[in-house]
């Protein structure tokens, strides 16, 4: 399955909780719109597919939808945790 056909599929979902972050609801439909305003960013930003991408956040809706705007853009998203960021800092 690609990009596409995960985000397609997850609009199949539409207005059902997909995850609850600091006690808010998101839909995949809130989830996708997200996506979208991220791809925007990724196009302005001239990311191109295959473009490798490091990624520092947690696992906020932001940081959800833009790990998912770069699978549907042919990146390929490096997600780096705290614990990675804190053995580079040492």
């Amino acid at each position: 399955m690609d990009g596409k056909e995960l985000l397609a599929r997850l609009g199949e979902f539409g207005d059902r909780a997909a995850i609850i972050w600091h006690g808010q609801s998101y839909t995949y439909a809130d989830l996708l719109a997200r996506v979208d305003q991220w791809r925007g960013v990724l196009a302005e930003q001239e990311i191109r597919p295959g473009t490798c991408v490091a990624l520092s956040g947690d696992f906020s809706p932001g940081t959800t939808t833009l790990m998912l705007a770069l699978v549907a853009n042919g990146n390929i998203a490096i997600p780096l945790t705290r614990s990675v960021l804190s053995a580079e800092e040492r």
